[in-house]
């Protein structure tokens, strides 16, 4: 799967009503009918395997690029493959970013220890040095950011007790984390903020089991949140 950036820019084409119109004495304005010309621009580099572009934030483009043999590395371009830089901070062997706004990125990153793999929510500030770890001090196994806006950035953290997804929400800081997820219900996701409210999906309290399921999947509900503090 390679990447690729799409440049969308207007050009006018204008008709004019002529001949009847003048010889009825009623003078025509043109009229501008607008379209779009299309460009794509590949951002997949020489010697990747695969690559994909998550988000945009002004020219810049966010996402993941993998080599073969080797973990996938979290990128961000300039509106060409060989600006790609690699956002991998040192504390960790991968990545991918998911989303990007105001000269913020985060996503999550894969970390090795003891031979054992973990995935933690990350946010950055344009490089690889400002990387923050955004994974909760204790209580859950895994974290990931879907959205940035305004200072916010919302996601998911995996109960250490269940496993599930739950909601989750930071501003900027690992101890700023919040769960967002409600009681009565097995998971949730934070998929989308403007810097105040918070969207995604939960599933529903004992609905019921949908046909050909493994029996483990319950319907899930759009759900919104409001929380801008810990």
């Amino acid at each position: 799967m390679w990447c690729i950036l799409f440049s969308m820019q207007p050009t006018h084409h204008r008709s004019l009503a002529v001949s009847l119109a003048i010889l009825a004495g009623f003078a025509c304005a043109p009229v501008a009918h607008a379209q779009y010309q299309w460009t794509a621009i590949p951002l997949h580099p020489d010697g990747a395997y695969s690559s994909e572009a998550n988000g945009a934030d002004g020219r810049l483009q966010i996402g993941g690029i993998a080599f073969p043999g080797q973990i996938g590395r979290a990128a961000l371009w300039d509106r060409s493959a060989d600006s790609w830089t690699d956002m991998t901070p040192d504390w960790a062997v991968g990545g991918v970013l998911r989303a990007a706004e105001g000269g913020v990125q985060a996503g999550q990153m894969t970390l090795r220890r003891a031979n054992h793999y973990f995935y933690y929510a990350a946010v950055f500030g344009g490089t690889p040095e400002s990387a923050v770890n955004l994974h909760p001090a204790e209580g859950y196994t895994a974290s990931d950011v879907k959205a940035v806006a305004g200072g916010m950035q919302v996601g998911t953290a995996a109960d250490y007790q269940t496993g599930y997804a739950h909601a989750a929400m930071w501003t900027g800081m690992p101890d700023s984390f919040v769960d967002l997820h409600p009681d009565g219900i097995s998971q949730s996701h934070a998929l989308a903020t403007d810097g105040v409210l918070q969207g995604g999906w939960a599933t529903l309290p004992g609905g019921a089991i949908p046909k050909r399921s493994s029996g483990r999947v319950r319907p899930r509900a759009s759900s919104i949140w409001h929380r801008t503090e810990r």
